[in-house]
């Protein structure tokens, strides 16, 4: 069994097959990205082709064969990441100091509410591009990393990061207007939200009823109780 996860993937066209009006001829625009390995197909390989969410997928049915998948691709270009408004400290500095010799380092990237607790992390490397003083003035750098990785938070974190840095909300269902994405990306933070003061009353124990109206994909499922 081999996977490969098809990114940003929507259908251009489709057409009965020649050979069997029941079935279809189905063509995808997308992204390829082939998961680590490579194992030689059989003579007659069978495909199947899962679909769904970011949290979960299910099978959205199977294919006989498959064209352009097995073509030759290029890596994707490196997109760099600006640190803005750095006052830097070990190990940073020693990258600044020796930036060949940090290339292959790495760290972790912490998004934190006023209170200091960790909302999310993030994997980058410390291969670094260049430094120059911050554009916040003072004594801050601004910082470029040749390579910003493979983690980057979708655009719709910004606003869930946002309505979450005064401290877990208390008012329910906020959660409701995102599309799948935001509220995936919303249930990640109701896992790190035991962070609240002690001053919070213990809700343990006892009967509660859910408002479910807006549980209508599997994330908003788990919103709910989150």
């Amino acid at each position: 069994m081999q996977w490969w996860t098809l990114v940003d993937a929507v259908v251009v066209a489709h057409q009965p097959h020649s050979a069997d009006p029941a079935r279809y001829d189905i063509v995808l625009g997308a992204g390829v990205r082939s998961e680590e390995g490579f194992f030689e197909l059989p003579a007659t390989p069978r495909f199947e082709l899962f679909a769904g969410t970011t949290v979960s997928a299910a099978s959205a049915g199977r294919c006989s064969a498959v064209d352009g998948l097995f073509k030759p691709r290029a890596d994707p270009a490196p997109v760099p990441m600006e640190l803005i408004g750095c006052e830097p400290s070990e190990p940073l500095l020693a990258a600044l100091r020796r930036p060949r010799r940090a290339e292959q380092d790495w760290a972790y990237l912490l998004v934190l509410d006023r209170h200091g607790a960790v909302m999310a992390s993030r994997t980058v490397g410390l291969a670094i591009t260049g430094m120059r003083p911050s554009v916040l003035g003072g004594t801050l750098v601004d910082i470029t990393l040749t390579d910003g990785g493979d983690e980057r938070p979708l655009p719709t974190a910004r606003p869930i990061w946002a309505e979450w840095y005064q401290g877990p909300p208390a008012e329910p269902n906020l959660w409701a207007p995102y599309d799948s994405q935001g509220r995936a990306a919303w249930l990640d933070l109701t896992t790190r939200a035991w962070r609240v003061p002690a001053s919070r009353p213990d809700h343990s124990g006892g009967e509660y009823h859910l408002d479910g109206r807006f549980a209508t994909d599997v994330p908003g499922l788990h919103c709910a109780p989150g």
